[in-house]
């Protein structure tokens, strides 16, 4: 049986995932995120020229780990290049997940699981605070590529006229971001 976690980003999928992995006992966790980088390594051939002409371009210094960053900024400011790369990738993590032994319980998690909804009987939808999530977002490890820089740059900017004077603690989340910004 597979549970489907779904959620927007930074809204404690992760969390939720390793909570209910946790509590049940020979569960396995499936984050499709991750599987899908994966079929990059498997399928560099039919996915990386989608990207970009200049292959090499997508790798890092040493030739052989991809750019995942380099790959982001790329697709998820093109929308064709997008939803030809994605039509690859959701054909086989489907392909994937349909061989999944359906006796054992696997916790699937991702912010989209619509190309997935006939394989995944249960899911559940984790939402959490926008501010609280961009707190998260700032806060990861991880370098903040250009696009979710000017995605945060966007919420705040519309979430702002929406909140001010409404809720202190919105407002003491946004310095928070602001500081975190800078």
């Amino acid at each position: 049986m597979i549970i489907g976690i779904t959620g927007k980003i930074a809204s404690g999928k992760s969390y939720i995932e390793k909570l209910v992995s946790r509590s049940i006992v020979g569960s396995s966790v499936i984050d499709l995120d991750i599987l899908s980088k994966t079929f990059y390594y498997k399928k560099p051939n039919k996915l990386l020229p989608l990207i970009n002409k200049n292959v090499s371009y997508l790798y890092m210094d040493d030739g052989v780990t991809i750019d995942f960053k380099k790959i982001s900024d790329i697709i998820f400011s093109d929308s064709v290049k997008l939803k030809k790369i994605e039509k690859i990738i959701h054909a086989e993590i489907y392909k994937y997940l349909s061989k999944l032994n359906s006796s054992n319980l696997y916790i699937v998690s991702s912010f989209n699981l619509k190309p997935f909804e006939d394989l995944i009987p249960i899911s559940v939808e984790i939402r959490s605070n926008l501010f609280i999530r961009i707190i998260r977002i700032l806060k990861r490890k991880q370098p903040l590529n250009k696009i979710k820089r000017m995605w945060i740059q966007r919420k705040i900017k519309y979430n702002c006229k929406l909140c001010i004077g409404t809720n202190i603690k919105d407002l003491r989340r946004l310095v928070d971001i602001l500081r975190l910004l800078n």
